[in-house]
């Protein structure tokens, strides 16, 4: 239900559609974009859709894939906020936003303890660089160079 609410709100790009997107056959099946947990065959754990050219706001419905661990959305003409997209992500570790035209950082409330990898290069932010960043424990690599930040890293 959420990865085929995230095709109709990104307009039905032909280029997810004749990748086997909406095939009629299970998410899990549509490799290398979707993966799914290996112990239950059915709980998307990797979604990777980077350089599809896609346009539009993520929907909120992604929100119900709670154990995603990876997202790689770079390199597409996305933009609005990601943050209603991901809340409640407790398990996400690896979160690659870069060249998109997202406006805010991604607030990762429930994820902060996990993720360690962590790109919003080259969008469309503005402002202050926020706190909840200093609080990520984990995080092996931050990148968000090429945007329009107003102050230092807390």
């Amino acid at each position: 239900f959420a990865l085929a609410t995230l095709f109709y709100s990104l307009n039905e790009p032909s280029k997810l559609l004749s990748s086997g997107w909406l095939s009629g056959k299970q998410e899990c099946t549509w490799t290398p974009m979707v993966e799914c947990d290996v112990r239950t065959g059915s709980t998307v754990s990797k979604l990777n859709i980077s350089g599809f050219d896609l346009q539009g706001q993520l929907p909120k419905e992604l929100g119900s894939l709670r154990y995603v661990t990876h997202l790689d959305l770079s390199k597409n003409v996305l933009n609005g906020g990601v943050t209603r997209a991901t809340t409640g992500w407790s398990e996400l570790q690896e979160l690659r936003l870069a060249n998109n035209r997202f406006e805010t950082v991604p607030e990762l409330k429930d994820a902060m303890s996990s993720v360690t990898y962590f790109d919003v290069s080259a969008n469309n932010i503005t402002g202050e660089i926020p706190v909840f960043l200093s609080f990520a424990s984990n995080l092996a690599h931050l990148d968000i160079s090429s945007n329009s930040f107003s102050s230092n890293i807390p």
